[in-house]
């Protein structure tokens, strides 16, 4: 027969008592002493306790044993977040929320920074990245709330996700400090990213252009050469430059941004 032993530690209440924060090392010890291996399920919750607090010597009496994660004790909670789906989506899932939530972290800490420095930060979703989707961005700019937080804005993302001027450009613009402007085509996650003024492309500048003039936009409009296009043998950045900036003016000129 065998006998699993399994501990919770789910005790997110007495951060600050010692005595509570070291039973785990008690039982971890009196497990190896009778030649057994246990279980821990630690909260989320409490492995942060132990890092903040150093407690490095719970951390190594646990290291007899097998670890697992008991479960998220914030919203959304683990059910919540995989609900429905199957083991591999599910870890992408969860891996999704906890990057976010350090996501959030971090980026709160350099938009404090930034701000005391007198500097605005902006931050850019990727088609491919943890933020690539615009209500990700707005989720950010609620959570962190930093008048040093803004967006780069740059609707070659979005639109390779299929996602619309509409979609993309009218909820993130008003909170955008810079736009960059590549072209495009495809569909991610097979997109190329283009030269601004190539043939056959999927961006459509003039109608960026004419939103963001009705919309008041008074930032940064600057062209952005992808690592597409810098990987190419042929790749010369003053052409590629010359051929942006005379696509980009001839529009800017034509929707009327240039005289205003």
């Amino acid at each position: 027969m065998n006998v699993l032993l399994v501990v919770g530690d789910q005790d997110t209440y007495h951060e600050d008592d010692s005595e509570i924060v070291s039973s785990p090392i008690w039982v971890a010890d009196i497990l190896r002493d009778e030649g057994l291996t246990g279980l821990f399920v630690v909260q989320a919750r409490r492995a942060e306790i132990l890092r903040e607090q150093r407690r490095h010597d719970v951390i190594q009496a646990l290291r007899q044993h097998e670890v697992g994660l008991h479960g998220r004790d914030v919203h959304p909670v683990l059910p919540e977040v995989v609900e429905g789906l199957g083991w591999d989506q599910g870890v992408e899932a969860l891996l999704s929320v906890e990057a976010r939530e350090l996501l959030i972290e971090r980026i709160a800490a350099l938009a404090d920074y930034a701000h005391a420095h007198g500097v605005v930060m902006a931050m850019k979703a990727h088609a491919l990245g943890c933020v690539s989707r615009p209500y990700q961005l707005v989720d950010l700019f609620e959570q962190i709330g930093s008048p040093a937080f803004r967006f780069c804005f740059d609707i070659s993302h979005y639109e390779v996700q299929g996602l619309s001027l509409e979609q993309a450009l009218y909820p993130l613009l008003a909170l955008s400090a810079h736009t960059e402007v590549k072209a495009s085509i495809g569909r991610a996650p097979d997109q190329e990213y283009m030269i601004p003024g190539e043939p056959n492309t999927q961006s459509d500048f003039r109608g960026q252009f004419s939103a963001m003039r009705a919309l008041g936009y008074r930032g940064y409009i600057v062209p952005e050469m992808s690592v597409h296009v810098m990987r190419r043998p042929d790749y010369d950045p003053y052409a590629a430059l010359r051929l942006s900036h005379r696509a980009l003016t001839d529009v800017l000129r034509d929707v009327g941004i240039e005289d205003s």
